[in-house]
């Protein structure tokens, strides 16, 4: 991923993409992060808006990883974080 990925940072979190055919996600939430009940919330929130929005995302294959910050959001911030990170990332990817 470090080598032919692209990645962008956000506000709490960072996305980074390796373009290919298929379209998979990675989530990394360490422990610095917070408890297992902050860090889970995180997860849900990413695989739910990746879901839903799947198409805002470069095709390929995408880590998402949360920062300690990322605790301190909300899910509605996060939402927000991750829409402009993928947005950031597919104009980055086509310049």
């Amino acid at each position: 991923m470090r080598k032919s990925g692209v990645a962008v940072g956000g506000r709490g979190l960072k996305l980074a993409c390796r373009p290919g055919a298929g379209a998979r996600l990675g989530i990394v939430v360490g422990s610095s992060v917070g408890n297992a009940v902050i860090r889970n919330r995180i997860k849900r929130v990413v695989r739910e808006h990746y879901r839903l929005e799947c198409a805002r995302y470069p095709k390929g294959d995408c880590v998402v990883i949360a920062r300690p910050e990322a605790a301190r959001l909300n899910n509605d911030e996060l939402r927000g974080a991750l829409e402009q990170a993928a947005k950031r990332l597919k104009e980055k990817l086509t310049s």
